[in-house]
């Protein structure tokens, strides 16, 4: 009796985390409120291959980076990623890209909104006492993140 008690158990917990699984994977994991870990990739992240994720609003809070996206698709994995170089041409700019790795198999027939939040933490110091500009492929925005002295 016991043993089809802790059968029974593992069976709806089995269910239970299942039924749970997050809608968005970025980069290996579940997305969340927290900011996350940005990839650094090495090459031209223009011939990146994937499809873009549409980014509509982008802020920065604090050393979070913000971005409002639409996706389509109840789950996604995607990654975010940047090459970490700065372009020093007209302004200290750097460049990221948001893209799916995977879609959901039967993805869901309306546009999904949501907020994901990344780590700047690592890119603080690049331009000390000035601002360096984040540009988004696929997408017009960029935002400045002022750096320290």
């Amino acid at each position: 009796m016991k043993k089809v008690i802790i059968a029974t158990m593992l069976l709806l917990y089995g269910i239970s985390a299942a039924a749970q699984a997050p809608d968005i994977v970025i980069n290996g994991v579940a997305a969340d409120d927290n900011c996350m870990y940005i990839r650094t990739v090495h090459g031209s992240l223009d011939t990146m291959q994937g499809k873009w994720v549409g980014i509509y609003h982008a802020e920065i809070v604090g050393d979070c980076l913000e971005l409002s996206i639409m996706y389509g698709g109840c789950k996604a994995e995607m990654e975010f990623v940047t090459d970490n170089t700065v372009i020093t041409t007209q302004s200290y700019t750097m460049r990221f890209l948001l893209k799916y790795l995977i879609n959901a198999d039967n993805p869901c027939k309306d546009t999904q909104r949501t907020k994901l939040r990344f780590d700047l933490l690592p890119y603080k110091n690049l331009r000390p006492g000035g601002v360096l500009y984040l540009s988004f492929i696929g997408s017009p925005l960029k935002v400045g993140y002022r750096q320290m002295q």
